[in-house]
């Protein structure tokens, strides 16, 4: 990449190209395969490794971050939910004015971010967009402030989880800021 990141991009299972069913367990497997492979890649080897999630990837972020911090040295998420319940009470409401008591009923939670996100010690970015209609802005703030750094929050404008197209120059700067923050020896081996 021109600001000098490579980076890994993968579908869970049974999004995109990939095969399979969707589950949360299958997303929190895929999230926590796709990592082991990138630590096991010889050309990532001594450098430093950033998580950076959007959305449900954003959720699965936190959640992986939470369980495998040791092995990042940062996390970035965009535009996450603070778990399944929630966000399916928050759309249920808004679509169907579902009471949030029946899509806690219906759908189960096997995690959720905001139960986590207070064990993540390494470093954080949280973006979110005020005007975000997907996640709301505030589900992104609850986790941020729950969380106990170092971290910091970038409120931003426009559709959910457009910060590179938006603010291209910006999301870099946060990137490269956030990798230079890193200590040398947090370096992943």
């Amino acid at each position: 990449m021109e600001a000098g990141f490579q980076g890994l991009v993968w579908d869970y299972e049974q999004f995109g190209s990939s095969e399979g069913k969707a589950s949360q367990e299958h997303v929190l497997e895929d999230g926590l395969a796709a990592l082991e492979y990138i630590r096991s890649r010889p050309d990532v080897k001594g450098t430093k490794l950033i998580l950076f999630g959007q959305s449900l990837g954003g959720h699965l972020a936190v959640v992986v971050a939470a369980r495998e911090q040791r092995k990042l040295n940062a996390m970035v998420v965009e535009g996450p939910f603070t778990g399944h319940h929630q966000i399916l009470a928050y759309h249920g409401w808004r679509k169907y004015l579902a009471p949030p008591i029946i899509t806690y009923a219906i759908i189960p939670s096997r995690y959720n971010a905001i139960d986590v996100v207070n064990q993540i010690t390494i470093p954080q970015l949280f973006i979110h967009s005020s005007e975000d209609k997907v996640c709301p802005f505030f589900m992104g703030q609850k986790l941020y402030k729950k969380s106990p750094g170092p971290k910091e929050f970038w409120e931003i404008k426009g559709k959910h989880c457009y910060a590179a197209l938006l603010y291209k120059d910006e999301f870099v700067k946060h990137f490269v800021k956030l990798a230079n923050e890193i200590p040398v020896t947090a370096i992943n081996n």
